[in-house]
């Protein structure tokens, strides 16, 4: 049972300030500040799922036409670049002979690329089709600060779609090579996982007052702290501390 009362805060300050306690804190701190100042660049990006635009519908007088060309079908999907890291990535980052470069493992036929949205006015990376890839080249007046990337929609023409990858070499990114996909951009809690917590919360703040009317003080047992502490570390400070950031305000 741990009884939180004024003469236990008074040994627990005592306690932190045991030289032994104090390099232990000193060390976690110091561990804190180290991650927070160490500069990494860290490109990412993410393929949203293929949807479709239109289909040629072959028992009707309707069909597609692109630029003069009959096509089958129109696909769409959204891709999205960004740097996750603390660390610039500069316009000179980009290895000119392994350009950033998006293409499918199948068969597929580029039709257009325009950009959605970006984090600032300034960040413009320039899309070329080629036959069977679409280069993205950022503009010589611009770096990637943390945060900073851009949406493209893209639309194309069905065959036989394969897997989507995007190659590129960037000096000094974290993984040592280019940009790595992050599958989902989905970190919002489930509603369940939002109840339970609330619900959670209710009983503690229940368990407190009830103690305090009884006892004139706070008593919890020590498997309710532990649950608690370790509730809190699993389901939220855990996945914040290794978090890669994917939801960005610009980006929603």
């Amino acid at each position: 049972m741990i009884k939180i009362t004024h003469k236990s805060a008074n040994i627990f300050y005592k306690t932190i300030k045991n030289p032994i306690a104090a390099i232990f804190i000193s060390l976690i701190i110091s561990y804190i500040f180290y991650n927070l100042s160490t500069k990494n660049k860290e490109p990412l990006y993410n393929i949203t799922e293929s949807k479709l635009v239109a289909k040629n519908l072959n028992d009707s007088n309707i069909s597609i036409k692109w630029k003069d060309s009959l096509i089958n079908n129109i696909h769409k999907i959204d891709i999205r670049i960004w740097n996750n890291g603390n660390d610039i990535i500069d316009y000179s980052d980009f290895v000119e002979n392994k350009p950033l470069t998006l293409y499918n493992e199948g068969s597929v036929k580029f039709l257009k690329v325009s950009s959605i949205k970006s984090s600032r006015p300034n960040i413009k990376f320039i899309s070329k089709i080629l036959k069977d890839s679409i280069i993205f080249s950022l503009s010589n007046a611009e770096a990637l600060e943390k945060g900073d990337g851009e949406i493209f929609s893209i639309l194309y023409s069905k065959v036989n779609e394969g897997k989507w990858v995007l190659t590129s070499r960037v000096k000094g990114s974290k993984n040592g090579f280019g940009f790595q996909e992050v599958s989902s951009l989905n970190n919002n809690k489930g509603k369940f996982t939002i109840y339970t917590t609330i619900f959670l919360i209710l009983i503690i703040i229940s368990r407190i007052i009830i103690s305090i009317y009884k006892h004139k003080s706070v008593n919890l047992k020590n498997w309710e702290l532990v649950f608690v502490i370790s509730y809190i570390l699993i389901i939220y400070v855990i996945p914040y501390i290794q978090s890669d950031g994917e939801l960005l305000l610009w980006m929603k």
